[in-house]
């Protein structure tokens, strides 16, 4: 098997249930106590590359209050994401890049202040994103980071 299909198949799916428990623990559903779910949620985002964990759950946590409200529901595409993803190669990219517009959209159009939660899973994500390559090189890394971007929509 090529690594692009170990890649996709066993990283991905690490990936996406990565994803699956940061989304349950910034609903604070999986302790009673909301400091430990944060914790969790940031050692879920270990393994993905990017700090994303606890500005996911302030965004999501606006979706369920903004269902669907244009303007206030960060899920929704934008009007640019709307007007120019039309073709089926548009739509492929779209997909193939869903992570990162995910990632960015809310903080390109619905900014917020960020928080000291927010501020802690960076600098925990970046000093274990370095650890990692300190310890077993780039491809690593690389894995990590690759196995982060497809997790979510691919």
């Amino acid at each position: 098997v090529s690594y692009s299909h170990r890649l996709y198949i066993f990283g991905g799916t690490i990936g996406h249930s990565c994803h699956v428990l940061i989304h349950d623990f910034t609903h604070w559903a999986g302790h009673p106590n909301i400091l430990v779910n944060k914790a969790f949620a940031i050692f879920c985002n270990v393994g993905m590359g990017l700090p994303s964990a606890l500005g996911f759950g302030i965004y999501h946590s606006d979706h369920h209050n903004y269902l669907g409200e244009d303007g206030k529901d960060p899920d929704l595409p934008t009007m640019f994401e709307v007007r120019n993803v039309k073709s089926t190669f548009a739509k492929c990219l779209f997909f193939l890049f869903l992570s990162l517009i995910y990632a960015f959209r809310p903080f390109i159009f619905m900014h917020k202040k960020m928080t000291v939660d927010e501020i802690v899973n960076f600098i925990v994500i970046i000093c274990t994103d370095l650890i990692i390559y300190k310890f077993w090189g780039i491809g690593a890394l690389a894995f990590i980071l690759i196995k982060g971007l497809i997790s979510i929509g691919a």
